[in-house]
């Protein structure tokens, strides 16, 4: 048996707000004949919605606040029912419908002007996505020669940065898709092993946000450090195009903070007297809603020289409304008054970087709910995927064991952490495009 896919069940937070999501549900019921029973308590909430945005309307994902067609989640619960009938294992599924919305939707920011959308290797395993980025995308973010080796054949006008803490031991290596390149200096050590190689190569340097966020980061040199600054604006045959800020993933960076290292790099460039040809602010922007991302682009390129050229890389939101996870349940016990419900799905070895969310039934308000543990099959006590609350509508435990879930939120870089641990074996990844298919 598996639950409906209807809205995502209460996440309960533990030492942090930002996880007290609340639930989201479709304004209707899809019956086996695919006729539809609507819920008249979300008519109100609908024609809000449409009144709002100015456009149809049946469905608002938690992820911040965009709309998802019903279709793309009847597809998903017929995929889903496809899987319950011959279920092989834990799953992570990645609807390349919703990414394909995703990227399309990050692709039209380019109407700005000088803005250029890319995709980092390393937020997803290769394949259909990879050949989704490659459509709608400005190019890929590497660091090394087997995550180049993965990308599309072709990539002809599209860019390729090079960004690691390692220099490569050959740039022409990064070329042989006739994409562009540009490789990304993130100390003095890897200016002089640019400096040996043959040119021309267009480079820039990464600068350090350790000063702009809350986070310490061993990446990049000071803004301040302008002697060396100066020294690595020229490196013979080479161009330099501009600077490189990258944030990891964390709830510090804001839009003010991605505006901030926008105007500090000017500010570097201005001071240094050069041209900034390039801005590539990275990844780690993940808790923007694409309303915000409009106006944070719209902002930065404000505080920009007029030809600069934005780069960054969404990393998360590329995948995360797309990507789901499948897991059996293993056992039920009763702890206290919490149920800890042990299923095949690990989040230490398959849903690394995922907060997942628990998709549940719809219920109607004020319906009773039971508190859900639900935790993985290793012996690592870490190993939970949370904690959440469910709809019990006899106030009893909805669940046997032998039922299958399946959570939301599935980034791709889960796919990529994806391993086997403690005698189990890595989740099978798939992707689904219609009813059923994986």
């Amino acid at each position: 048996m598996i639950l409906p896919v209807r809205h995502h069940a209460q996440r309960v937070a533990e030492d942090d707000d930002r996880t007290r999501i609340a639930p989201v549900r479709l304004p209707y019921e899809v019956r086996a004949d695919h006729t539809k029973v609507h819920d008249e308590r979300m008519l109100a909430v609908i024609a809000a919605a449409k009144a709002h945005l100015g456009t149809e309307v049946d469905y608002f994902s938690r992820l911040r606040g965009e709309p998802v067609a019903p279709a793309q989640f009847a597809r998903l619960h017929a995929f889903a029912t496809t899987v319950a009938a011959s279920y092989r294992g834990p799953m992570l599924a990645y609807s390349l419908e919703l990414a394909r919305d995703a990227m399309s939707s990050l692709a039209a920011l380019r109407a700005q002007g000088g803005v250029e959308v890319l995709m980092a290797a390393k937020a997803m395993t290769p394949g259909p996505v990879f050949d989704l980025a490659a459509r709608y995308l400005s190019g890929f973010d590497v660091s090394n020669e087997g995550e180049y080796e993965k990308l599309p054949r072709v990539l002809a006008g599209k860019t390729v940065f090079v960004t690691a803490p390692v220099f490569p031991r050959a740039l022409s290596a990064f070329t042989s898709r006739d994409n562009d390149l540009v490789v990304t200096l993130d100390s003095l050590a890897q200016y002089e092993a640019l400096a040996a190689v043959e040119g021309p190569v267009d480079y820039c340097i990464r600068l350090s946000t350790s000063k702009l966020l809350e986070q310490d980061s061993h990446f990049g040199v000071p803004p301040e450090a302008h002697d060396l600054l100066q020294r690595m604006i020229t490196c013979g045959r080479h161009r330099f195009r501009g600077f490189h800020c990258h944030s990891g993933w964390s709830t510090s960076n804001t839009r003010e903070a991605y505006v901030a290292m926008a105007r500090n790099a000017a500010a570097a460039a201005r001071r240094l007297g050069v041209e900034l040809a390039y801005l590539n602010l990275g990844g780690g922007i993940c808790f923007l809603s694409m309303r915000e991302l409009e106006a944070m682009v719209g902002e930065i390129k404000r505080v920009l020289p007029e030809r600069t050229v934005l780069f960054f890389e969404p990393g998360r939101p590329l995948t995360e409304r797309a990507g789901f996870a499948l897991g059996r349940i293993e056992a039920i016990v009763l702890r206290g008054d919490l149920f800890d419900l042990v299923v095949d799905l690990s989040s230490e070895a398959h849903l690394r970087w995922t907060d997942p969310m628990l998709i549940v039934p719809t219920a109607p308000p004020g319906s009773p709910t039971i508190r859900v543990r639900i935790v993985g099959p290793t012996c690592a006590e870490s190993d939970v995927l949370g904690v959440f609350e469910v709809p019990a509508a006899t106030g009893e435990m909805p669940y046997r064991q032998g039922d299958l879930l399946m959570f939301g939120d599935v980034v791709g870089y889960s796919a990529c952490w994806n391993v086997g641990f403690n005698g189990r074996p890595p989740a099978q990844v798939v992707h689904f495009d219609g009813p059923g298919s994986p």
